[in-house]
Protein backbone atom coordinates (compact mmCIF):
# COMPACT_ATOMS: atom_id res chain seq x y z
CA UNK A 1 0.00 0.00 0.00
CA UNK A 2 2.84 2.41 0.84
CA UNK A 3 4.48 1.65 -2.53
CA UNK A 4 1.17 2.35 -4.30
CA UNK A 5 0.81 5.73 -2.53
CA UNK A 6 4.44 6.63 -3.27
CA UNK A 7 4.08 5.80 -6.97
CA UNK A 8 0.81 7.72 -7.19
CA UNK A 9 2.34 10.85 -5.64
CA UNK A 10 5.37 10.53 -7.88
CA UNK A 11 3.13 10.28 -10.95
CA UNK A 12 1.22 13.40 -9.93
CA UNK A 13 4.44 15.39 -9.50
CA UNK A 14 5.92 14.21 -12.79
CA UNK A 15 2.75 14.81 -14.80
CA UNK A 16 2.47 18.32 -13.35
CA UNK A 17 6.00 19.19 -14.50
CA UNK A 18 6.09 17.33 -17.81
CA UNK A 19 5.52 18.56 -21.32
CA UNK A 20 5.07 17.07 -24.76
CA UNK A 21 6.99 17.85 -27.93
CA UNK A 22 5.49 19.04 -31.17
CA UNK A 23 4.75 16.28 -33.67
CA UNK A 24 5.43 18.65 -36.54
CA UNK A 25 6.71 16.58 -39.43
CA UNK A 26 5.38 13.30 -38.00
CA UNK A 27 2.99 11.38 -40.20
CA UNK A 28 0.89 10.53 -37.15
CA UNK A 29 -1.17 13.00 -35.21
CA UNK A 30 -1.67 12.52 -31.48
CA UNK A 31 -5.22 11.19 -31.82
CA UNK A 32 -4.78 9.36 -35.13
CA UNK A 33 -7.09 6.35 -35.53
CA UNK A 34 -4.85 4.49 -37.99
CA UNK A 35 -1.28 3.74 -36.92
CA UNK A 36 0.74 1.62 -39.36
CA UNK A 37 -2.51 -0.12 -40.29
CA UNK A 38 -3.64 -0.61 -36.67
CA UNK A 39 -7.26 0.56 -36.65
CA UNK A 40 -7.68 1.95 -33.13
CA UNK A 41 -11.49 2.17 -33.27
CA UNK A 42 -11.76 -1.51 -34.26
CA UNK A 43 -9.21 -2.59 -31.65
CA UNK A 44 -10.60 -0.96 -28.49
CA UNK A 45 -13.63 0.84 -27.09
CA UNK A 46 -11.29 2.73 -24.75
CA UNK A 47 -10.18 6.33 -25.18
CA UNK A 48 -6.63 7.67 -25.38
CA UNK A 49 -5.54 8.11 -21.75
CA UNK A 50 -1.79 8.73 -22.04
CA UNK A 51 0.87 9.32 -24.66
CA UNK A 52 4.66 9.62 -24.49
CA UNK A 53 7.25 10.51 -27.13
CA UNK A 54 10.98 10.11 -27.69
CA UNK A 55 13.45 10.92 -30.42
CA UNK A 56 16.14 8.25 -30.22
CA UNK A 57 19.55 8.22 -31.91
CA UNK A 58 19.09 4.78 -33.45
CA UNK A 59 17.24 3.45 -36.53
CA UNK A 60 13.69 2.03 -36.14
CA UNK A 61 14.81 -1.58 -36.59
CA UNK A 62 17.24 -1.32 -33.66
CA UNK A 63 14.73 0.44 -31.41
CA UNK A 64 12.00 -2.07 -32.31
CA UNK A 65 14.28 -5.01 -31.47
CA UNK A 66 14.82 -3.58 -27.98
CA UNK A 67 11.19 -2.66 -27.34
CA UNK A 68 9.88 -5.97 -28.70
CA UNK A 69 12.11 -8.10 -26.46
CA UNK A 70 9.21 -8.91 -24.15
CA UNK A 71 11.13 -11.09 -21.71
CA UNK A 72 13.58 -8.28 -20.91
CA UNK A 73 11.18 -5.37 -20.43
CA UNK A 74 12.78 -4.95 -16.99
CA UNK A 75 15.84 -3.50 -18.76
CA UNK A 76 13.97 -0.28 -19.59
CA UNK A 77 10.40 -0.28 -18.20
CA UNK A 78 10.10 1.00 -14.61
CA UNK A 79 8.30 -1.05 -11.96
CA UNK A 80 9.18 -4.33 -13.71
CA UNK A 81 12.05 -6.01 -11.88
CA UNK A 82 11.83 -9.56 -13.22
CA UNK A 83 11.97 -11.52 -16.45
CA UNK A 84 8.56 -11.31 -18.09
CA UNK A 85 6.88 -14.62 -18.89
CA UNK A 86 6.43 -15.02 -22.65
CA UNK A 87 4.40 -17.71 -24.41
CA UNK A 88 4.56 -18.03 -28.20
CA UNK A 89 2.36 -21.14 -28.40
CA UNK A 90 -0.51 -19.23 -30.07
CA UNK A 91 1.68 -16.87 -32.09
CA UNK A 92 0.86 -16.86 -35.80
CA UNK A 93 4.59 -17.62 -36.22
CA UNK A 94 5.01 -20.30 -33.50
CA UNK A 95 8.09 -19.88 -31.35
CA UNK A 96 8.56 -16.18 -32.14
CA UNK A 97 6.86 -12.90 -31.22
CA UNK A 98 3.88 -12.03 -33.36
CA UNK A 99 0.11 -11.68 -33.10
CA UNK A 100 -0.98 -14.26 -30.53
CA UNK A 101 2.10 -14.03 -28.30
CA UNK A 102 1.15 -13.73 -24.61
CA UNK A 103 3.28 -12.03 -21.97
CA UNK A 104 2.72 -12.13 -18.20
CA UNK A 105 4.33 -9.80 -15.70
CA UNK A 106 3.98 -8.53 -12.16
CA UNK A 107 3.39 -4.80 -12.22
CA UNK A 108 3.01 -2.90 -8.97
CA UNK A 109 2.00 -6.10 -7.17
CA UNK A 110 -0.63 -7.15 -9.74
CA UNK A 111 -0.21 -9.94 -12.28
CA UNK A 112 -1.00 -8.63 -15.75
CA UNK A 113 -1.57 -10.85 -18.78
CA UNK A 114 -1.15 -9.11 -22.14
CA UNK A 115 -1.92 -10.39 -25.63
CA UNK A 116 0.01 -9.12 -28.66
CA UNK A 117 -2.74 -8.00 -31.05
CA UNK A 118 -0.77 -6.37 -33.88
CA UNK A 119 2.79 -6.87 -35.09
CA UNK A 120 4.52 -4.78 -37.76
CA UNK A 121 8.19 -5.87 -37.63
CA UNK A 122 10.62 -3.01 -37.21
CA UNK A 123 7.84 -0.42 -36.95
CA UNK A 124 5.05 -1.07 -34.43
CA UNK A 125 3.20 -3.44 -32.19
CA UNK A 126 0.07 -3.34 -30.06
CA UNK A 127 -0.84 -5.28 -26.95
CA UNK A 128 -3.95 -5.62 -24.83
CA UNK A 129 -4.05 -6.25 -21.08
CA UNK A 130 -6.83 -8.69 -20.28
CA UNK A 131 -9.81 -7.19 -18.46
CA UNK A 132 -10.31 -8.06 -14.80
CA UNK A 133 -13.54 -8.04 -12.80
CA UNK A 134 -12.62 -4.98 -10.75
CA UNK A 135 -10.78 -3.02 -13.47
CA UNK A 136 -9.20 -0.52 -13.09
CA UNK A 137 -8.51 -0.30 -16.83
CA UNK A 138 -10.74 -2.27 -19.19
CA UNK A 139 -10.72 -2.24 -23.02
CA UNK A 140 -6.95 -1.67 -22.80
CA UNK A 141 -4.78 -1.23 -25.87
CA UNK A 142 -1.15 -0.11 -25.81
CA UNK A 143 0.41 0.88 -29.13
CA UNK A 144 4.11 1.50 -29.70
CA UNK A 145 5.00 3.08 -33.06
CA UNK A 146 8.47 3.82 -34.36
CA UNK A 147 8.86 6.24 -37.27
CA UNK A 148 12.05 6.98 -39.14
CA UNK A 149 13.38 10.36 -38.11
CA UNK A 150 16.08 12.53 -39.62
CA UNK A 151 19.39 10.82 -40.32
CA UNK A 152 19.65 7.63 -38.28
CA UNK A 153 17.07 8.58 -35.64
CA UNK A 154 13.63 7.30 -34.68
CA UNK A 155 10.49 8.95 -33.35
CA UNK A 156 8.86 6.62 -30.81
CA UNK A 157 5.28 7.19 -29.70
CA UNK A 158 3.67 5.09 -26.97
CA UNK A 159 -0.09 5.41 -26.60
CA UNK A 160 -2.33 3.88 -23.93
CA UNK A 161 -6.07 3.50 -24.49
CA UNK A 162 -8.52 2.14 -21.93
CA UNK A 163 -11.88 2.56 -20.25
CA UNK A 164 -11.34 3.59 -16.62
CA UNK A 165 -13.13 1.72 -13.82
CA UNK A 166 -13.56 3.26 -10.37
CA UNK A 167 -11.38 5.78 -8.58
CA UNK A 168 -8.10 4.05 -9.44
CA UNK A 169 -9.04 3.81 -13.11
CA UNK A 170 -10.18 7.41 -13.39
CA UNK A 171 -7.51 9.15 -11.34
CA UNK A 172 -4.52 6.91 -10.72
CA UNK A 173 -4.11 4.81 -13.87
CA UNK A 174 -3.75 7.69 -16.39
CA UNK A 175 -1.04 9.30 -14.26
CA UNK A 176 0.69 6.00 -13.56
CA UNK A 177 0.69 5.01 -17.23
CA UNK A 178 2.01 8.44 -18.21
CA UNK A 179 4.80 8.10 -15.66
CA UNK A 180 5.73 4.56 -16.73
CA UNK A 181 5.75 5.25 -20.48
CA UNK A 182 7.63 8.55 -20.13
CA UNK A 183 10.23 7.06 -17.77
CA UNK A 184 10.63 4.00 -20.00
CA UNK A 185 11.34 6.19 -23.02
CA UNK A 186 13.77 8.29 -20.96
CA UNK A 187 15.60 5.07 -20.12
CA UNK A 188 15.84 4.26 -23.83
CA UNK A 189 17.07 7.80 -24.57
CA UNK A 190 19.85 7.24 -22.03
CA UNK A 191 20.78 3.98 -23.74
CA UNK A 192 20.58 5.07 -27.38
CA UNK A 193 21.01 8.82 -27.04
CA UNK A 194 18.28 11.27 -27.86
CA UNK A 195 15.52 12.85 -25.81
CA UNK A 196 12.23 11.70 -24.30
CA UNK A 197 9.24 13.88 -23.42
Amino acid sequence: MIRFIYVTLLCILISACGGQPSLQGSKFEVESNNLFGIDVKKSTNGNLQSIAFAILDAPPEVVFKKMADHENLRDWVPMIDHLVGVNHAKSITPGTSNVGTVRTCNFGGDEIVEDITHWIPGRAYAYSARDTIDGPANDHLGIITIEKGGGNSSLVTWRQYFTPVGFKGNYVMPMMMSYVTSKALKNLAEEFGGEAY
